[in-house]
């Protein structure tokens, strides 16, 4: 279903850019603690919360574990569920195309 479009990412809610399937995002943000949220429709994904009052950067995934008939169910009953948002550790980060 969300093969062809993109993910909201949002920062301390304010929408920052969209991702695709099989893409990457870069962000600058102030070096404080910080909020991350992706959404798509109506439907989101859990709330991450980073610290980057040292500076530095962090990774993260965003993903829609729940393939497309469980994620019809999901969009129903738990819009919060439907996308799940990870951090990665860095070396995973690296991994990726």
């Amino acid at each position: 279903m969300d093969r062809f479009r993109a993910y909201r990412l949002s920062v301390t809610g304010e929408e920052v850019g969209h991702i695709k399937r099989n893409s990457q995002l870069s962000v600058e943000v102030a070096a404080t603690q910080h909020t991350l949220r992706a959404t798509i429709d109506w439907c989101g994904s859990n709330i991450l919360y980073v610290d980057l009052s040292a500076g530095g950067e962090v990774h993260v995934e965003v993903s829609n574990p729940n393939g497309p008939f469980k994620g019809q169910r999901v969009m129903r009953r738990a819009p919060g569920a439907y996308l799940q948002l990870r951090l990665l550790e860095k070396a995973e980060a690296l991994e990726t195309p």
